[in-house]
């Protein structure tokens, strides 16, 4: 077998496995120059631009492709910087490769490369939480899906007001809608930083074609402080408004895309939409019981650090201390090291190799998850991987619990 990045012949032979595994349909009536000239010259997404950040594993004539996944490029917010961040995406083994090997192979050469290439992070969505943990990938991120009845929203005393995204209001919306999801990059680790595609939906907008609805709402000042994107699930019983775009500033802009929520009650029964997992409704809607209000707990996506180094330079500690950490990581060398850890106000004084004891031992995919915050500090032994040896005072100011969410798929 043979794993290696793809060559741009071999980029169309990448699509057509993703198509097999996952009975999406896909025309590939293009030459597979053709497609790679497209994606190069007029690229529409993150994916198409990178389009060569993909790798393959090939049976020994280094020809037959058994597998492939995507690597998109990103930078996310960690403790208040921006960190480069690979995207995994568009896993696929054709069938009759399946279990041999190939993705495997394929980690074995990407991750390395990472590495190389500077990437500090990694994040996926897996099938299978326990096939990805071999490859040093933890739950992180979780998020809260809320289901809410239209007819028990409160009726919000609102000074602001709400305006529909057609092409008459799209430069407005290229200036609110920005400034609002901005406002939480700020605010969670995980968070993606918007790329030049992530806005296309404002120009592309046709709600009265698509039936696709975005709506922001202003303060009575003009400033934005909410949007969200729904379509009306009429067909559905109840009767639903579905969000896949959901975020606002403060109070006010969540009881502004509420208020208009409301407004549907005479056709619609309930309306769902996602929020971080710290999020607090109780003092929003008064009413919980009898179906006015549901809250499902969901798991979104695992992360794995690349650099341990540099994220350890580059993480919020609490306080002043030190420690001494040993991280086993089977597939990137220079992470399976021990390093001392020096911070004082919450910053990191230093991040250095060491051959001291280690007060602990983590595996890459326990430390990943722990330092972004997705757990608790009293998580930190109930980890697989992770050993204890001394300083336990000192390491819940390592980890420790941080706002962590992620809205992007990829």
């Amino acid at each position: 077998m043979i794993a290696r990045k793809i060559r741009p012949e071999e980029l169309q032979r990448t699509e057509e496995l993703f198509s097999i595994s996952f009975d999406s349909s896909y025309d590939n009536e293009a030459s597979p120059m053709e497609l790679y000239q497209k994606y190069t010259e007029n690229p529409t997404s993150q994916e198409q631009e990178h389009c060569l950040e993909r790798f393959a594993a090939f049976e020994d004539d280094d020809a037959t492709m058994m597998s492939c996944f995507i690597l998109q490029p990103f930078e996310i917010r960690f403790d208040g910087h921006n960190e480069p961040m690979a995207g995994v995406g568009g896993v696929a083994t054709l069938p009759q490769y399946r279990r041999k090997g190939g993705i495997r192979a394929c980690f074995q050469k990407a991750l390395p490369y990472l590495y190389e290439k500077g990437a500090v992070f990694s994040y996926l969505y897996p099938f299978s939480t326990a096939y990805y943990r071999k490859f040093g990938y933890e739950l992180c991120s979780k998020r809260l899906f809320y289901t809410v009845a239209l007819a028990h929203i409160p009726a919000f005393e609102a000074d602001g007001s709400c305006y529909l995204l057609e092409k008459s209001t799209e430069a407005s919306a290229m200036e609110d809608i920005p400034y609002i999801y901005r406002a939480w990059q700020e605010k969670y680790n995980t968070m993606v930083l918007d790329t030049p595609y992530d806005f296309n939906f404002i120009k592309n907008a046709n709600p009265f074609k698509d039936q696709v609805f975005t709506y922001v709402y202003r303060s009575a000042k003009g400033e934005p402080l909410a949007y969200m994107t729904f379509q009306n699930k009429r067909m559905d019983e109840p009767r639903k408004i579905e969000c896949s775009r959901f975020f606002y500033v403060n109070e006010e802009g969540l009881k502004g895309l509420l208020s208009l929520a409301k407004s549907f009650a005479s056709d619609y029964r309930q309306i769902c939409f996602n929020l971080p997992a710290d999020s607090c409704l109780e003092h929003i809607l008064p009413e919980w019981s009898m179906g006015a209000v549901s809250c499902q707990l969901c798991q979104e996506g695992m992360i794995r650090v690349i650099n341990v180094q540099k994220a350890l330079e580059d993480a919020a500690y609490k306080g002043s201390s030190s420690c001494i950490l040993k991280i086993e990581d089977a597939f990137i060398d220079e992470n399976n090291r021990t390093f001392q850890i020096v911070f004082e106000d919450g910053r990191c004084k230093e991040a250095a190799l060491t051959d001291r004891t280690p007060d602990a031992v983590l595996s890459v995919s326990a430390f990943s998850a722990l330092l972004m915050g997705g757990y608790y500090p009293d998580d930190i032994e109930q980890f697989p991987g992770v050993q204890i040896n001394d300083n336990i005072e000192s390491l819940k100011k390592v980890f420790y619990k941080k706002p962590v969410y992620i809205t992007s798929y990829f």
